[in-house]
């Protein structure tokens, strides 16, 4: 990893920006003047928001929802209206009940029993660059796979695994701002419209797979709504909640009014 001009480690931390490239040259020297001068601190991009730096603050931020919020967006930027995707953006007890769902299917036998599939994956993805005699392991690896094995648990065909891994990285890097906001506002709706077919699919003709089985769960003894089962489709997809991805289900708060 490259060192971070001086100058630049300054820009980030008085305009903190997740979706700015240049961070990624070095993001640890930017956290780290952030703890050390402001751990609680302010951007002005993408309409303003606030940043939190240190690891007690943040533990004592994830485990008040009390006092700071997932229900009013975990997005930034928020790209807008947009429906509620759980388990993110809603707060406990909603919280638990979709996050439990969610850990039954990723239960550590249920994950252990994809072990071959996986492995299976990996060797074609493998395959698309041995003759290169080298790779770059995140593009032509890490980022793919929780994509793929995500189309082959929820019974998708594999053809559609380059448009929702196009529709991932758009969502969860983009910008909303710009040229970025037609592109990620777009794989959003491409991505809900998609799901909503899958679903409707799926109920006519059940399969053995992740998208029927979210048709038969329950909250509170009650059938998911239609936005619901959207959204927890986007959240799986999007934050890729497979062990091996780049990102896991989580939750981000901002302050209670």
């Amino acid at each position: 990893m490259n060192s971070m001009d001086p100058d630049l480690v300054e820009h980030f931390v008085r305009h903190f920006d997740h979706h700015d490239a240049r961070l990624g040259a070095d993001p640890f020297a930017v956290s780290t003047a952030m703890r050390e001068r402001c751990p609680v601190a302010h951007s002005d991009v993408h309409g303003g928001f606030w940043i939190v730096s240190g690891y007690e603050d943040v533990r004592t931020i994830m485990q008040n929802p009390a006092v700071f919020t997932s229900a009013k967006g975990a997005r930034i930027p928020s790209g807008g209206g947009h429906r509620p995707l759980p388990p993110l953006e809603v707060d406990p007890p909603d919280h638990a009940k979709y996050r439990g769902l969610i850990s039954r299917a990723f239960s550590p036998r249920n994950i252990a029993a994809l072990e071959p599939k996986i492995r299976e994956l990996c060797d074609m993805l493998i395959g698309k660059f041995q003759d290169k005699g080298h790779c770059d392991l995140k593009a032509d690896l890490a980022a793919p796979l929780p994509t793929t094995i995500f189309t082959e648990m929820m019974g998708l065909p594999a053809e559609d695994f380059e448009k929702f891994h196009a529709w991932a990285t758009l969502i969860n890097h983009q910008a909303h701002e710009g040229e970025g906001a037609v592109s990620a506002g777009e794989a959003t709706r491409q991505t809900l419209e998609y799901l909503q077919t899958l679903l409707g699919e799926r109920r006519a003709k059940p399969q053995d797979d992740l998208a029927t089985a979210l048709l038969d769960a329950m909250i509170d003894d009650e059938p998911i709504s239609a936005d619901g089962m959207v959204g927890r489709h986007t959240v799986r997809r999007s934050r890729r909640a497979v062990p091996a991805g780049q990102g896991r289900p989580g939750r981000s708060s901002g302050p209670r009014p």
